[in-house]
């Protein structure tokens, strides 16, 4: 057991170091999941999965054999899940294996992550492979998202005045005020869907919505850090119509189409300035926004 217990971090180890050296994106952008050779990444269900297999050697025996088989389909799926969960975009400018390179603070929250992956039941094949699956959540309480949310400390030290991190706070001008789009504002949002369709945004655990000025509508500092952690940032969806029906949003969700994207990795939203000046309004009065009830649309 003790040696079993100093092996495992071992190869997790390992396998995070042989990772930096290879490239994981080379799947053609599809849509909300991101398939690899043993993985994947289901964006709008929120979850990172990865499978893994192990074949029996010859010669030993079969009970013996069966073993050997499961604990290499495990160093298998948890190598594959480590390949697909470097490959998930924090924010529009970085991804899981850029940060885990710079940081070994994040190197390690990320290994003691992946080790508490959920292990499936092995699936035995005839022939004596074993396969084995793993999966992780993106959101929600013990998610991965939480490892690169900003710390409590960091915002209470931008709420004191001390920012770490330039950044333009929206206001919006009284053209743009003027220009607003004519709103009923007699039945109150519950929920923001940003149609994001036919402009290439990738999905990211935590993204923005920006004006067209660049500056920030919605983001990580404008809310609740309960609510981030519990949703993620924003929910994905495919379909429009059934997009505005998810309980994260519904019952009357204000739609906004959005311009383009922004960021390397090409993960936020950009909004016109109008549409930012009316955001800008609504979050005065309505909470919706600080809730993270905000869905992304994508091809």
């Amino acid at each position: 057991m003790k040696k079993n217990l100093i092996i495992f971090p071992l190869i997790i180890s390992l396998l995070l170091i042989s990772s930096f050296t290879t490239i994981f994106f080379t799947t053609a952008f599809c849509g909300l999941v991101e398939t690899y050779e043993k993985g994947a990444i289901d964006w709008e269900k929120g979850v990172v999965a990865a499978e893994g297999w192990g074949f029996p050697p010859k010669n030993m025996h079969p009970g013996q054999a069966r073993l050997m088989a499961e604990r290499a389909a495990k160093v298998d799926a948890y190598r594959n899940l480590l390949e697909a969960v470097n490959a998930v975009r924090v924010d529009a400018q970085t991804t899981v294996k850029e940060s885990v390179v710079e940081s070994d603070v994040i190197r390690a929250e990320v290994q003691g992550f992946i080790k508490g992956a959920k292990i499936s039941e092995p699936k035995y094949m005839s022939d004596g492979t074993v396969k084995v699956e793993l999966t992780i959540a993106l959101s929600g309480v013990g998610g991965l998202s939480g490892i690169f949310f900003p710390k409590p400390s960091l915002k209470i030290e931008k709420e004191k005045g001390e920012k770490t991190i330039p950044e333009e706070t929206y206001l919006p001008s009284l053209q743009e005020e003027a220009k607003m789009p004519a709103i009923d504002f007699t039945k109150p949002f519950t929920g923001l869907v940003i149609n994001a369709q036919g402009l290439e945004i990738r999905p990211a655990m935590n993204p923005k919505i920006l004006s067209e000025k660049g500056q920030e509508i919605y983001g990580s500092a404008s809310v609740s850090s309960d609510f981030a952690e519990k949703f993620g940032m924003v929910g994905y969806a495919k379909d429009l119509e059934k997009a505005c029906k998810i309980d994260r949003v519904k019952d009357n969700p204000l739609v906004i189409k959005a311009l383009n994207f922004s960021g390397k990795q090409k993960a936020d939203v950009v909004i016109s300035n109008n549409d930012a000046a009316l955001l800008y309004k609504l979050n005065q009065n309505l909470s919706f926004l600080k809730e993270c009830k905000v869905i992304f649309v994508l091809d």
